[in-house]
């Protein structure tokens, strides 16, 4: 498999590196799967501890997203432990923090270096779910980037789950972002990609700095990985089977 997908990913001129995410290992404490807390703040603070947040500029954006708004009512008293919890639609979970932990280091680097330019940086989040990683993802790309400088864009395939997640971030204090166009929420299928632009004609403006797809995929999609910027986006995606081992994927 591996073998393949390096050669796709050369193909469309990108590097590929790997984290095994798939469950859990006998590491010491504070590995993933590990990180629960009684708050969001002991939540994040062991996800550091156990070193799957690296950096300050992504504990400080999950210190700044509590999970708790993002989780159903139903699902409240587990808003903390560090497993995925059910969004009540099919198939639709909000990822185990670590992941989102994970995904958002990923990121950084490509949003760094779009600062580093002076320029404007775009997230695309496939999948979106509740909402969280689009919440902890402005975040992080606003301090980078500056007030004003920075889009996320998520997906849901589900439109009652799309509604749900702009709720979740007004409840988070998000509200004028999501009028200003700031972040934005749309439902359809999110491996055709957002409204307005697909791979094959899409202009500068439409590209994305970092692609996450919350949900896993037998290889790379790449007609999503054609809407990254050339030479510094990433896209970050679960490989392998629905219901099997899989690879947490840098591209």
């Amino acid at each position: 498999m591996w073998t393949g997908l390096r050669r796709r990913c050369q193909a469309l001129g990108l590097c590929l590196t790997s984290t095994l995410m798939a469950g859990p290992t006998r590491a010491r404490a504070f590995s993933p799967w590990q990180c629960s807390g009684a708050s969001n703040e002991e939540l994040v603070r062991n996800l550091a501890a156990g070193h799957i947040v690296k950096t300050e500029i992504v504990e400080r954006s999950m210190l700044a997203t509590d999970r708790a708004l993002f989780v159903p009512e139903e699902q409240k008293a587990h808003s903390y432990e560090d497993s995925p919890q059910f969004l009540g639609f099919p198939q639709a979970t909000i990822s185990a923090p670590h992941m989102h932990a994970a995904a958002l280091e990923y990121i950084v680097p490509s949003l760094e270096a779009r600062a580093a330019a002076g320029a404007p940086c775009r997230v695309l989040d496939v999948g979106s779910g509740s909402g969280y990683l689009l919440a902890a993802a402005y975040r992080l790309g606003t301090e980078l980037c500056g007030h004003g400088n920075c889009q996320v864009v998520g997906i849901e395939i589900h439109e009652g789950l799309a509604a749900a997640s702009v709720a979740n971030l007004i409840a988070d204090g998000l509200s004028a972002e999501i009028d200003a166009g700031a972040i934005r929420v749309e439902a359809g299928n999110a491996w055709d990609g957002p409204a307005g632009g697909g791979a094959a004609d899409a202009e500068e403006d439409q590209l994305f700095d970092a692609i996450h797809i919350g949900a896993s995929a037998p290889q790379v999609p790449e007609k999503l990985a054609a809407l990254l910027r050339p030479g510094t986006g990433t896209l970050v995606v679960p490989l392998g089977p629905e219901r099997g081992a899989q690879q947490l994927v840098r591209v």
